[in-house]
């Protein structure tokens, strides 16, 4: 097939710029795929606790997961050790509030018992007065009896006698 030279030139540097296309696409694409096992790889590192080695010499698996068992204990026997503590506070702290409680249940009793008390010495005075009116009105109507009796006597007295023949 004959074409015309200018529309070859076109068509040539049109499939040029379409290879040069392709070719950095599948670059980017490669670079993009690296890029992101990279990150992927990277994540999962730092995701991983932080582990030491030994400075010299070849750590092996047997004492790796002795070096773990014996961390896991330790930290374990921190936990104990802090709980622990921890509960005694507890206790020291229920039994001052305990004691706190006891002394002012104390307080209120004596309190109360006072009251009593109080009230006691007032219902005694109440009663003593309450005697004392009583007896001083039992005087007052003995001496008015006495008085009427004497009256009555002196009345007799005054009234000749009357004979009975």
């Amino acid at each position: 097939m004959d074409m015309p030279t200018n529309m070859r030139e076109k068509l040539e540097a049109f499939v040029k710029g379409n290879v040069a296309q392709a070719t950095t696409g599948q670059l980017i694409a490669d670079n993009l795929a690296n890029t992101k096992a990279a990150e992927t790889a990277r994540a999962v590192r730092q995701s991983r606790t932080k582990k030491w080695t030994q400075k010299s010499g070849v750590l092996t698996a047997r004492e790796a997961r002795k070096m773990v068992r014996d961390r896991e204990a330790a930290a374990l026997k921190r936990t104990i050790e802090m709980e622990s503590r921890a509960y005694e506070r507890a206790t020291k702290k229920q039994a001052k509030e305990d004691e706190k409680a006891r002394r002012c249940l104390d307080k209120l009793e004596r309190h109360i018992q006072r009251q009593q008390e109080k009230e006691e010495e007032a219902a005694a005075k109440q009663h003593t007065k309450m005697e004392r009116a009583v007896r001083r009105e039992q005087k007052k109507e003995e001496k008015a009896a006495e008085k009427e009796a004497r009256k009555a006597a002196k009345n007799a007295a005054k009234l000749p006698a009357r004979s009975t023949s």
